[in-house]
């Protein structure tokens, strides 16, 4: 094939993924890199104010944010994943009766966390490894959990909304809530902490009121009459609850692996190095949080696109997405590490550690970890990936074995070699449960891959991109020998060519009028029910062919005869769903 007509081939093909892409990659690294610096903000402020002893205080609760983050992510995460699924297969309705059901379990999980966590704070403490006896430390550490714990229902609340309004092809305002709670976060910061010397107190309300101030921002998309999530009544359905939690659970399953590792680690540190290596941990475990958006940000702008690619069962378009995904992050992620190394001593002594302690121990322990960064945030991407497709123990086996088994066995180990071996954990964890899972991938996805899903993957699926000005000639032929392949019907192969024909010379006539390019993407699937499922794109002005007056035709004007054969079509279809999404016209139709 000449390099000409192929360069042109691979732009149809990549046509609509890549622009997807880029509309989701950029607010999603934005909001990331947000949030990483809306995590790491109360480490700097109280370590400014407080110095080591709040650092340790901080460190000592960051368990009761990973018991947070295992349920909030965990539902909002395979709630949002299962709606964009549904959406690409073009099932609205029951993508809301999804959203609802899992507000609902969050705000119930929420309300039960935080009424737990006020009667039972004292018990919290004592298993987070500080005592009344710690003076200092002890009451820092409980007036910083307590605010956390009764605030509950904002955190989940937040993330939920967050998730869903992405997903719901509205991830500007997503990434405005998002931002715009940490810029508060960020500025209560220094008002409480600083100016009011409110101390750890302070960090905690500003923290809390960053996510009250997102909710508030997230809200009326939920009235918008573009979009398709929206408040409604439905009985409680614990099944998809607990089906949808279960896929979130896959990748939020590294916060209870967390919790349980810094509940140890911390108990460890604090009486092997005290207050300085314990606050030292916990501003590399903040400076991860900034070195890894990257990684993070890009996992979340593959979740709603290959969950999106994957209910359509476009296998091409979600190759497309991973692959630019991969490119992406390891080049912007490699350049923060970079850059981390090179400024290591500044950036340890904005988190107010001592000059002392920062020329030394910080310093090497911050290198060491950036030396981690890039088996750890392929690790990351891939998690992403992976549960989109719904592949959840994948998921779950590199997520264990980079935030639990590895790392705590390793953790163990350096501790009791030296405890100067301790921050060689970092780079080891990563780089041997990168190895692990890699070697494990190929026996794992053999054994888990049913026959029925290789069948779809491999023979099931036609995919085709044209132009306006293509000749459907050939693509009708190739339909026609797709449908033969899969034993339709005479009637049945009629009505799957008139479907593409009519809705493609509709969007032509209609859509493409006053365009000097357009594309249609189309994706063809054979149910092994003998059910045909078409899923169309197009880069058209927001153009809806099923909206076209056909109740009343004439045949003595040009827009009737246009219409009889959309009329046609919508006879025949099973069912048909259409919505603007990233900035595309999507359609859906069962024949």
């Amino acid at each position: 094939m000449p390099v000409k007509s192929r360069n042109v081939r691979i732009l149809k093909d990549t046509y609509f993924t890549k622009r997807m892409f880029y509309k989701f990659f950029i607010p999603s690294l934005v909001s990331s890199i947000g949030f990483s610096f809306g995590n790491i903000v109360d480490a700097i402020v109280v370590g400014t104010r407080m110095g080591e002893t709040g650092l340790a205080a901080i460190a000592l609760i960051l368990p009761i944010y990973m018991v947070f983050n295992v349920l909030d992510i965990g539902i909002a995460v395979g709630g949002s994943v299962h709606y964009t699924r549904l959406l690409g297969a073009g099932k609205a309705r029951e993508g809301v009766k999804s959203f609802n059901q899992m507000l609902y379990a969050s705000l119930f999980t929420s309300f039960i966390l935080a009424i737990a966590g006020h009667l039972l704070l004292p018990n919290i403490l004592l298993i987070l490894g500080v005592h009344p006896e710690d003076g200092t430390l002890y009451e820092a550490a409980r007036s910083y959990a307590g605010i956390l714990l009764i605030c509950a229902p904002l955190f989940f609340v937040s993330s939920l909304l967050y998730h869903y309004v992405r997903c719901d092809d509205n991830q500007r305002l997503a990434s405005i809530g998002f931002l715009a709670g940490n810029a508060v976060d960020f500025i209560l910061n220094f008002v409480f902490v600083i100016y009011l010397g409110m101390d750890i107190k302070g960090a905690a309300l500003a923290t809390v009121i960053g996510r009250a101030v997102s909710i508030c921002i997230y809200l009326p998309h939920l009235l918008l009459k573009w979009t398709i999530i929206r408040l409604q009544a439905v009985k409680p359905d614990i099944r998809l609850i607990w089906d949808n939690f279960k896929n979130g659970f896959a990748s939020s399953s590294q916060y209870i692996f967390q919790l349980i590792f810094f509940i140890v680690i911390n108990n460890l540190l604090i009486r092997t190095g005290g207050e300085m290596m314990l606050a030292v941990f916990n501003m590399v475990t903040n400076a991860s949080y900034v070195l890894l958006a990257v990684y993070e940000g890009t996992g979340a702008a593959i979740q709603p696109l290959a969950g999106t690619f994957s209910g359509e069962k476009n296998r091409k378009a979600e190759k497309t997405t991973l692959y630019m995904a991969l490119k992406w992050g390891v080049f912007l992620g490699a350049c923060a590490a970079l850059l981390s190394g090179i400024f290591a001593e500044p950036l340890c002594r904005i988190f107010g550690l001592s000059q002392e302690v920062s020329a030394d121990m910080a310093v090497r322990a911050l290198r060491l970890y950036c030396i981690s960064t890039l088996p750890a945030g392929f690790s990351v991407m891939m998690s992403n990936y992976y549960q989109a497709e719904d592949k959840r123990r994948l998921v779950f086996i590199i997520t264990f074995l980079r935030t639990f088994g590895i790392y705590l066995l390793f953790s163990l180990v350096f501790l009791l070699i030296n405890t100067n071996m301790f921050w060689w954990t970092f780079a080891a964890t990563e780089f041997v449960s990168l190895a692990l899972w890699l070697a494990a991938k190929k026996a794992f996805e053999k054994r888990y891959t049913t026959e029925r899903d290789a069948v779809i993957i491999a023979d099931r699926i036609f995919n085709r991109t044209i132009t306006r000005f293509e000749d459907f000639g050939s693509l009708t032929s190739d339909i026609e020998e797709f449908c033969n392949t899969w034993s339709a019907s005479f009637t049945q192969q009629y009505y799957v060519n008139l479907t593409v024909e009519e809705i493609c010379q509709s969007i032509i006539c209609n859509g493409f009028e006053h365009m000097e390019d357009g594309y249609i993407e189309l994706t063809l699937i054979a149910y092994e029910d003998n059910t045909f499922e078409l899923h169309i794109r197009d880069n058209a002005i927001s153009f809806n062919p099923f909206d076209m007056h056909t109740k009343r035709i004439e045949l003595d004007n040009d827009e009737g005869m246009d219409n009889i054969g959309i009329l046609m079509v919508k006879n025949k279809a099973k069912e048909f769903f259409y919505r603007r999404y990233q900035g595309f016209n999507t359609l859906t139709v069962r024949v």
